[in-house]
């Protein structure tokens, strides 16, 4: 359809109204939040970050920007993969960021930007393809903008964001497809074909994600589209296989097992006793530390504890409105969310059995499962549970889950500011730059804590993002360095000045490249 033609009908013009508004949502609802913490969206300065992954999130894509691929070694306690290396997540995590980067670059502020327009624009997708009514879109925007997680992700350096965006345009063709909003077959065909390839990046990413292939599989049968029916079940376990290959190839280990597989393991072995105690031990123990997390949350807004409230508020709310509403051609896309939930729900308790980190995984689901809630058709039973969660998101708010107790947004310091622009004068003075060696040549030791008389001390990073695009960054533990201090093979420490690896590198003879704030860098 030409864009005159498209623009002709009442109804088309309307929807491209809306799409424009939730294009700018986003945007609109960062600049408010920054403007209640009294600064502006252009202060938000990524090396001031407290969270030490976005460090590697933003070399990593720096690197691909610059150089194709990362030119030293990205792992932790010198673990690298045979070929390259991008720490412990695929590196298909970080195209999108690297194809926006091509267009917008990829700088402290611009990184922030192409985060907020990466969902910006699956937002916009979500609501063409679902044609959200005005009343319905009213409340999704409301509920989002009581989620003060939900805009502090978006202007934090995590993967999340553009996860979230994918899933939520997964949710828009399920819709459109399920509510038989196509107009003609191919239309038809390439929102089946998109559906899939979304499936399936989402798989190569988080291997839990493989449950949503649920929905092409159901729907291309319920719908007679058998030849797509097949492709999605071969596809579901060419992905998993994908995922697994591409993170033996591409991925470094990390200082443990990421995943505790004890209880796994046992199973496998034929201890059905012993792996059945196991579980209910492990299980009563995250059980603990999930309702700490809880009780937090609503204590001090924590927002890695509001995940879990909301995730269990939606999984009752989706779990009633797929049971007793009507319209059961969307009940495919409910049931598996359902699967979605419970599955890294359990994940996180008997795998991971971090619940803090499992808070941050989860907030992908929080997302989706407002935006499911909110497409149900109208009605008590559906406008109770907004209500529901908007009061959750209040009650949040009001004990100060806007300032989040974790991790917040990175908004500009000065004294971190300048120990970037210290340590980028320092390498520039001393020519630390590319060797033509791809490998440790280009690889900076970083010695993330040590010990001061006995005393842990942590050493500031900050001055790590100035490093030579395409350097390498490899996280070791001082105990690690110590004891293997004759075979290391990185060229630089940076380590904290005076602790432990320092006396070492000392007493070898180290050259010291530089020294800033509490950090210290040697060439071996």
């Amino acid at each position: 359809m030409k864009i005159k033609e498209f623009f002709k009908e009442k109804k088309n013009k309307r929807l491209f109204v809306k799409c424009l508004v939730a294009l700018l949502f986003p945007f609109a609802l960062c600049l408010l939040y920054c403007l209640i913490r009294g600064i502006s969206l252009g202060d938000i300065y990524v090396p001031a970050s407290k969270n030490n992954d976005s460090l590697y999130y933003f070399k990593l894509v720096e690197s691909i920007r610059y150089n194709l691929f990362p030119r030293g070694y990205f792992g932790f306690n010198e673990s690298h993969a045979a070929n390259l290396t991008f720490a412990a997540w695929s590196p298909l995590m970080l195209l999108p960021w690297a194809f926006a980067s091509l267009i917008f670059g990829w700088g402290f502020k611009s990184a922030v930007f192409i985060n907020i327009l990466l969902f910006a624009i699956a937002f916009a997708i979500f609501v063409y393809l679902t044609d959200l009514e005005i009343e319905k879109m009213i409340y999704l925007t409301i509920l989002y903008s009581f989620f003060p997680s939900f805009f502090i992700h978006l202007m934090c350096i995590l993967p999340e964001a553009s996860i979230a965006g994918l899933t939520l345009i997964l949710l828009g063709l399920s819709y459109r497809i399920s509510n038989d909003k196509e107009t003609n077959k191919k239309s038809e065909n390439a929102s089946y074909v998109f559906l899939i390839l979304i499936s399936i990046f989402l798989t190569l990413l988080r291997p839990y994600m493989v449950v949503f292939f649920i929905i092409p599989i159901v729907l291309s049968f319920k719908n007679k589209k058998v030849f797509f029916g097949i492709v999605s079940i071969i596809l579901t376990g060419a992905s998993l296989a994908g995922y697994f290959i591409i993170a033996k190839l591409f991925t470094a280990d990390y200082f443990t097992p990421l995943f505790d597989l004890g209880i796994i393991k046992l199973f496998l072995h034929g201890k059905f006793t012993e792996g059945f105690w196991t579980s209910v031990y492990v299980i009563r123990d995250m059980k603990r530390e999930i309702f700490a997390q809880i009780a937090d949350a609503f204590r001090y807004g924590l927002t890695s504890g509001t995940h879990y409230v909301l995730l269990l508020f939606e999984f009752i709310i989706v779990l009633f409105l797929s049971l007793f509403k009507k319209n059961k051609q969307f009940r495919v896309i409910a049931i598996t969310y359902l699967i979605a939930v419970a599955g890294v729900l359990s994940a996180i308790v008997l795998l991971l059995q971090k619940a803090n980190e499992g808070g941050r995984h989860i907030w992908v689901f929080c997302i989706l499962g407002v935006a499911l809630i909110v497409l149900f058709k109208e009605g008590h039973e559906s406008s109770v549970p907004k209500l529901i969660i908007a009061a959750l998101f209040v009650t949040f708010i009001i004990r100060g889950a806007s300032v989040p107790t974790d991790y917040d947004v990175p908004f500009d310091d000065r004294n971190i500011k300048e120990n970037v622009t210290a340590w980028k004068e320092i390498y520039e003075k001393e020519n630390v730059s590319l060797s033509d060696n791809t490998g440790y040549d280009n690889t900076v030791i970083w010695v993330f804590i040590d010990y001061v008389d006995g005393k842990q001390v942590v050493t500031e990073f900050n001055g790590l993002y100035a490093l030579p695009k395409g350097f390498g960054i490899s996280c070791c533990s001082p105990d690690y360095v110590l004891t293997y201090f004759d075979t290391l093979q990185s060229k630089y420490i940076f380590t904290y000045d005076g602790a432990l690896v320092a006396e070492e590198c000392e007493e070898y003879g180290y050259k010291v490249v530089g020294r800033y704030g509490n950090s210290v860098m040697y060439e071996r």
